[in-house]
């Protein structure tokens, strides 16, 4: 799993550039990302 934002940030935005992906699929992976991220915090 990416843990670095700046790198899932432009591949996100290399991936839109090239629209391989939509903005709906953009959202439901950073909100992903962001609850993985969010669970793992209340584990440590």
């Amino acid at each position: 799993m990416i843990t670095d934002p700046k790198l899932l940030a432009t591949i996100i935005s290399n991936n839109i550039a090239s629209s391989d992906i939509t903005l709906d699929e953009v959202e439901h992976i950073v909100l992903h990302y962001i609850r993985l991220y969010n669970s793992s915090i209340k584990r440590v």
